[in-house]
């Protein structure tokens, strides 16, 4: 995804001054470095981004809103990733509009605590919609187009399979 280039800079400076912060502590300084940058180095993890599991196990099924036509399409990615050995749950406003009732339905709270990964049916504005919500829980997403041009929902919903197998698998 393609960064505005103020939000590029602000994100580098914020870098630069945590990698400062934590030499200067290094040098002996008393200061406290805030809990994610406490990692040990020899886990893994970067301090910014958590670790991604080495498998999904959980997917979220969130669809475009109010589009008519799009059940059969959110079956045959449920059945796809159910199939792929995942668990699925759809956003409850999916599972209402559709009227889909395979799967579990739960708000997009209680979407971000239990899934680990996002699977988005729609346009771009259905895609920005859902990462403004799910942000906060560092749930990744990953979206099909179902729209007429998609620059973030950029994996074509006709073959969806061949983009989406590898992803969750890990």
């Amino acid at each position: 995804v393609a960064l505005d280039k103020r939000f590029q800079q602000l994100l580098g400076s914020v870098i630069q001054h945590v990698f400062d912060f934590s030499s200067g502590l290094a040098n002996g300084s008393q200061s406290t470095l805030p809990p994610w940058a406490k990692r040990p180095a020899a886990d893994g993890r970067c301090g910014v981004i958590r670790r991604m599991p080495t498998r999904f196990r959980h997917a979220a099924l969130v669809g475009k809103f109010h589009a008519s036509g799009i059940r059969p399409v959110l079956e045959e990615i449920a059945s796809f990733l159910v199939a792929a050995g995942l668990e699925v749950s759809l956003d409850e406003g999916t599972a209402a509009d559709t009227g889909l009732s395979t799967y579990p339905a739960a708000s997009v709270a209680e979407l971000g605590e239990r899934c680990d990964i996002a699977v988005v049916l729609g346009g771009d504005g259905t895609m920005l919609s859902i990462a403004r919500e799910m942000s906060q829980f560092n749930v990744p997403l990953i979206g099909i187009n179902a729209g007429r041009l998609g620059f973030i929902t950029d994996i074509p919903q006709s073959n969806f399979h061949e983009t989406l197998g590898p992803i969750v698998a890990g």
